[in-house]
């Protein structure tokens, strides 16, 4: 299963390496699910910055408080 980002890179790795079959299919159903969702999730964060830039002049830190605190919610 492909869990993170490392995971990914070893994944790809792998399927590379490995010969057509249900083993190098299954890995890249994996692949893509995880790429789905951290796209999704890259995504998800851009918004809320587009939402948190409305407070130009607002500390950094506060933003990055507001942000970490709402994605969590």
């Amino acid at each position: 299963k492909v869990a993170n980002g490392t995971d990914a890179m070893e994944a790809f790795r792998c399927m590379v390496e490995m010969p057509d079959g249900l083993k190098r299919k299954k890995l890249k159903e994996d692949m893509l699910e995880y790429c789905k969702l951290d796209t999704l999730a890259m995504v998800e964060i851009f918004k809320k910055m587009e939402q948190l830039s409305q407070f130009r002049g607002t500390p950094k830190s506060k933003i990055i408080t507001n942000l970490t605190s709402s994605l969590l919610n």
